[in-house]
């Protein structure tokens, strides 16, 4: 029988994500004109990590930010890191205005 090899476990994809997020830096792109898109695994697997500092992943405002980077879980079939994302809300909807009822008439 041939002995197997093993190979050492693959780095958390955080690591990762923080290298891309710092070269992107490098680049000149600003942390809040990014956006990581994350397969919905990766996004578990980032939110699971325990090796990472509280400090690093946030959820205020009601989405999760990495490193002051927002995360876009699901969608795609590869995780990437969208340094131009259209992250602008779409404006509000004009409120519907109602028609005054029509006053009944009795006879």
């Amino acid at each position: 029988m041939a002995k197997t090899e093993k190979y050492p476990p693959p780095a958390p994809s955080a690591v990762g994500f923080r290298l891309w997020i710092e070269d992107a830096e490098r680049e000149g792109f600003l942390r809040d004109a990014m956006a990581l898109r994350l397969t919905l695994r990766d996004a578990a697997a980032l939110r699971r990590d325990n090796t990472l500092p509280v400090e690093d992943i946030s959820y205020a405002g009601g989405t999760m930010r990495y490193l002051g980077v927002q995360v876009i879980a699901g969608g795609v079939e590869r995780s990437s890191l969208d340094r131009t994302p259209d992250l602008t809300p779409p404006p509000p909807a004009a409120p519907v205005k109602k028609k005054p009822a029509k006053p009944k008439i009795r006879k």
